[in-house]
């Protein structure tokens, strides 16, 4: 069996079955051998143990599907697969569904991290699929559109990993999105009154999860590296930004809006403006603990700044308008 505390991914892919295209095709019975997959593909998504023998031996099942004669079975291996997938989430989402609002974040954070880890594993496991049918059918379809319009439309037919991370998206986050966000939102809203959340580190990967899910990569290359690139042309942060960033750089524009009433009504100019600059430094580094560095610049730019500012200008126009009656 596999060490509980070794990479599972590293050591199974550390010396892949090559012996497996040396094969030549031969005749496949797709039920029976698909039978024997499918429970495997779920044990690997959550992350169960399993022998070097018995991952080599699924990695051959992929493969003489993907070369069956008198033709390959690629179609149908993708087809279930993602009704594989599809169902596996599903049962997650009845997990979850239920979930106390106090307990959800834990909850989905604890199983996004089996989700991800396990949809990496199985991503390398139906590798020769990805390249020999997936690519191939992009490749086909991208030829038959105009070159603009397949820069801006996602391909119907994905990698296993990318297929897996956009059902996640689907069936699991999209249904309990305005919950998680909501939760989120609270929390970082309890951090700027002092009330530091003792679960930081769940709050930061609940987050990290919307940016995961778009930017899931298979390099062959880099055996090991799960990098920041999706295979088809997208703003690689479009559902982050959507789910969560406008609704977080608008709620820290709110909450500075009524800090900066409450500020200048008991300072003068100069003090406001040092306590501005403390404010905004302070929200930095704290948003760099939960977000996205791109998302702690906006904070700076236009939440915090756009706040105060807003607010002062706002004030000080009154009080020119009201002098000079």
């Amino acid at each position: 069996m596999l060490p509980p505390q070794r990479d599972m991914l590293q050591f199974l892919v550390s010396s892949p079955p090559m012996a497996a295209y040396a094969l030549g095709p031969k005749s496949v019975d797709f039920d029976k051998v698909w039978g024997n997959l499918q429970p495997s593909v779920i044990e690997i998504m959550n992350l169960h143990p399993m022998t070097k023998k018995d991952w080599d031996d699924k990695f051959h099942d992929v493969y003489d599907i993907c070369v069956a004669i008198p033709e390959p079975l690629s179609s149908r291996l993708y087809t279930s697969m993602k009704k594989c997938i599809e169902m596996h989430v599903t049962s997650l989402y009845e997990k979850i569904a239920n979930v106390p609002s106090d307990e959800l974040l834990n909850q989905y954070y604890s199983m996004w991290k089996i989700y991800y880890k396990g949809a990496n594993y199985v991503h390398r496991l139906f590798g020769y699929l990805n390249n020999q049918f997936v690519k191939s059918k992009r490749s086909v379809e991208g030829d038959a559109v105009a070159s603009y319009a397949t820069f801006l439309q996602k391909p119907d037919v994905k990698e296993i990993g990318c297929l897996a991370m956009d059902i996640w998206k689907e069936r699991l986050i999209e249904p309990i999105l305005d919950k998680l966000v909501n939760l989120l939102l609270a929390a970082i809203g309890q951090d700027r009154l002092g009330n530091v959340p003792p679960n930081k580190d769940v709050i930061a990967g609940v987050i990290s999860s919307f940016l995961q899910i778009e930017e899931f990569e298979y390099t062959p290359s880099e055996p090991v590296a799960l990098g920041v690139k999706l295979s088809y042309r997208e703003p690689p942060r479009e559902f982050y930004q959507e789910a969560f960033e406008s609704r977080f750089l608008a709620s820290t524009e709110e909450y500075y809006s009524g800090l900066a009433q409450k500020l200048l009504a008991d300072m003068t100019c100069s003090k406001y403006m040092e306590a501005v600059i403390e404010a905004l430094e302070a929200e930095e580094r704290r948003s760099a603990t939960y977000v996205s560095q791109t998302s702690v610049s906006k904070v700076g730019m236009r939440s915090c700044f756009l706040g105060f500012l807003a607010f002062v200008l706002f004030e000080f126009a009154f009080r020119i308008v009201f002098f000079s009656l």
